[in-house]
This record gives structure tokens, sequence and C-alpha cells, in this order.
């Protein structure tokens, strides 16, 4: 009988090599790029390349498998040190977690917008989801926070000019859901602060951060799909000649 139960076993495992794994490379995202300029000379290409990466993404957006997935814990220290130094006037008292993600990521998550939702960020509105765990207070303190935080350091003429730079709207949306966003080194995140992001809502921040590398830095996510199809030997010539690489998040370093 033992003998038995070990064969089974055997067998069970064979099978098991035979199947499918669970991808180690569901994302791609940039590893790294290359420019020769020093100087002046850099600051301009760097600067072009930032707006070819921005070119880029919303040439794509909202293709499956492009996503926008970028996450940030605002721990107690952080906060303290902004009130320490009074960076902004309305800091939560807690600690939470942030994320800006695209509407796709969001629904191939769990959670779909409505059709007006998708026509304001759309359009540049800055659309914010709030868990309804928080109380009245601690939903308005945040509101405030985010509102500054949106708002803090717009310049009259920014690199990249998207709608929300120049309208400046903001909205704010409550949201109960059992989804989880994911993080690369904390694993799923439930009840996070939610911006719902798009070319047209981005202030300054996230529009020169599309050309971020690494696996914590980074904004944009393609699964391998769409790697082979948007990134690699199909990016455009703009993008190949600094060399920009993709890779898989478990096989970049930084």
């Amino acid at each position: 009988m033992k003998n038995m139960t070990k064969i089974l076993i055997i067998f069970l495992l064979l099978i098991c090599a035979g199947c499918s794994p669970v991808s180690d490379d569901k994302y791609y995202a940039i590893d790294h790029f290359y420019f020769y300029e020093e100087g002046d000379e850099f600051k301009t290409a760097f600067n072009k390349a930032t707006i070819d990466v921005y070119n880029w993404y919303s040439g794509i957006e909202g293709e499956d498998g492009v996503y926008i997935l970028h996450s940030e814990h605002y721990n107690d220290e952080l906060l303290d040190s902004w009130r320490d130094n009074r960076v902004f006037g309305n800091i939560p008292d807690k600690e939470f977690w942030y994320f800006a993600v695209s509407e796709n990521y969001l629904y191939d998550r769990g959670y779909e917008l409505n059709k007006d939702d998708k026509q304001l960020i759309r359009a540049g509105v800055r659309l914010y989801l709030l868990p309804d765990k928080l109380s009245k207070e601690e939903g308005d303190q945040m509101k405030e926070f985010l509102k500054e935080d949106a708002l803090y350091g717009l310049i009259a003429e920014p690199l990249i000019k998207t709608s929300f730079e120049t309208d400046q709207e903001i909205e704010f949306k409550t949201y109960h859901s059992d989804i989880s966003l994911e993080t690369e080194e904390e694993g799923e995140i439930r009840n996070p602060i939610i911006f719902v992001c798009s070319s047209e809502n981005m202030r300054f921040f996230e529009s020169e951060s599309l050309i971020a590398t690494g696996k914590k830095d980074s904004y944009i996510k393609l699964t391998r799909d769409v790697y082979e199809k948007y990134a690699g030997d199909n990016l455009p010539e703009k993008l190949k000649e600094r060399s920009f690489a993709f890779l898989p998040l478990n096989k970049i370093k930084n």
C-alpha cells in the first residue's frame, strides 16, 4: 500500500511538472537606456527622450496588457518629515498606500469605472478613488492632501503639456471592493488610495516619470505579449537609438 501511495505521488508530481507554471515574467518594465551626451547636451537629450517615451505610451495606452502600475508607501516617518518641514498644509494622520494605475489595469483587477468616470480621466481630470473604510474626517483630510499634492510645483510651461496641467480639475470617488493591487516587494495591498491615471490627467511628476527604470520606480508595465508587440525590436526608432531595454521584473536588479 505504501509503495502504491509513493507511486501515485510521483505520478502526480510528473503531471504537475508538465503543467504550465505561473509565469515569473508577468510584467516587463524599463530596465535601462543609454546617453552619450554630457552637461547641457545630456539634459536636452534626456528631456527629448522623456517626451518620446510619453508619446510612445500615449499611442498604445488602453491596449490590453499596457498598464500604468506604480505604488508608494507613505509611512509614518515620511509623514512626520513632511510635517516637520511643512511640505503640505494637510497631511494624513495615518500611513497609507498610494497607487497610480491605468483604467485597464484596474478593470483587470476587478474594478470597472462607470462611463462618466472614464470620460473624466480621458478629458484630463485627476480621479482619485478613496476606500470607504476611511471615516468622514479621514476622507476629508485625504482629499485636501491629494489636492495639494496634485497642484504642488505646477509651472506655466511644463515639459509635457497635458490637459490636467492646463485645466487642473480633480474629482474624488469612494469605492467599496474586495480588489487588491500588486506591489513587487510587499505583495497584494488592499484599501489603497488610487489615482486612476491616463496620459491626459498626468501632472509633470507622472508624465516625466514614464521614463523611470526599475522594479519600484517604473510606471509602465507590459505583459509579455504586449512587450513582444510594442517593445523590444518594435520600439520606435527614437527609443531604439537610446538602447531602451525592457526586462521582466524578476530580472531587474534595481
